[in-house]
């Protein structure tokens, strides 16, 4: 069992019938876990995280249960912020689930795992992997590739 599965039984434990989010790279072992319920979780999905944390805000409202969000790495937990504000400003329960990148990623600068390009990638147009830019011998590049 993963942490993903564990979450997903601890939510169906707590009668969790909704939640609110954005698919990620990141959040993927979650979605699979959530499939796996087979419909006892709902996921509703939104434009944006930010989106998302207001839906979850709402239904908190209206339901009179705590709201649940998830938001990817990266970003996505940056963009839930005004959603969770708005909550915590108005005294109304939330919880708020992200992700982080896979620990083989750390320390690469990677935000998301989706940001690790392989350097064989085939540019769509071109028969031969793309070169990087050439560089001047004064250590700077030449716009577009131009010669310097």
């Amino acid at each position: 069992m993963n942490t993903a599965q564990v979450l997903v039984e601890l939510l169906k434990e707590y009668e969790v019938e909704h939640i609110f989010g954005v698919p990620g790279d990141t959040t993927m072992p979650l979605y699979d876990a959530l499939y796996d319920t087979r419909g006892e979780i709902r996921h509703i999905m939104a434009r944006d995280e930010r989106s998302a944390a207001f839906m979850a805000d709402a239904y908190a409202r209206l339901a009179h249960k705590p709201g649940i969000t998830e938001a990817p790495s990266g970003g996505g937990a940056t963009y839930v912020i005004p959603g969770v504000a708005e909550a915590n400003g108005s005294s109304v329960p939330m919880l708020v689930f992200t992700s982080d990148i896979p620990v083989i990623d750390e320390g690469k600068g990677t935000l998301t795992r989706s940001q690790s390009i392989p350097r064989s990638y085939q540019w769509p147009g071109r028969s031969r992997p793309r070169r990087p830019p050439r560089r001047c011998a004064n250590g700077g590049g030449a716009p577009h590739g131009d010669l310097c």
